[in-house]
């Protein structure tokens, strides 16, 4: 398998900031580069509620998930998100990606240099449920194997990674 991984560029962002930012010539991809990375494939899709139910599965209930997608309705930001195949020349794609993407809510409330205080919404959007905060942090990308291999499949990449 190639030594690279995936930044998913949200809806809340496409949609505050327009379709250019997920583009390859875009805001993400030159933040992407900046910071060392290669964006290597750039696509789009519309999918985004089964998508979230994916890739949040295991991380948030039932309820949580339901309200987490109720934001996305709540502030019309559609169904369209994008995503960039990157690698970074020094390997360690994935665990580089994660340091740069920045902490989950943590980028609303101290200075961070990360990605998702560059492109992730304030603290304003926030929801909550129950204990938990429901951040809309602008973008995501895999933090282990396994979800690297759930995000390509689930987008249909397997040629693409040698799988």
């Amino acid at each position: 398998m190639l030594d690279a991984s995936f930044l998913i560029v949200k809806p809340e962002l496409i949609s505050t900031r327009g379709s250019i930012t997920a583009k390859i010539d875009g805001p993400v991809a030159k933040s992407l580069t900046r910071r060392g990375f290669t964006p290597c494939f750039n696509a789009e899709r519309s999918n985004w509620q089964e998508f979230t139910m994916e890739i949040y599965k295991n991380v948030l209930n039932p309820e949580q998930l339901n309200a987490y997608l109720e934001g996305y309705a709540i502030n019309c930001w559609g169904s369209e998100y994008s995503f960039f195949i990157i690698e970074h020349p020094e390997g360690q794609t994935m665990k580089r990606l994660k340091d740069e993407q920045g902490s989950f809510k943590g980028y609303q409330e101290k200075i961070e240099t990360t990605l998702r205080a560059e492109f992730g919404l304030p603290k304003e959007f926030n929801r909550s449920c129950g204990e938990m905060t429901l951040v809309y942090s602008g973008v995501h990308c895999p933090g282990n194997d396994s979800e690297l291999l759930n995000h390509i499949k689930f987008l249909n990449l397997e040629k693409i990674f040698s799988i």
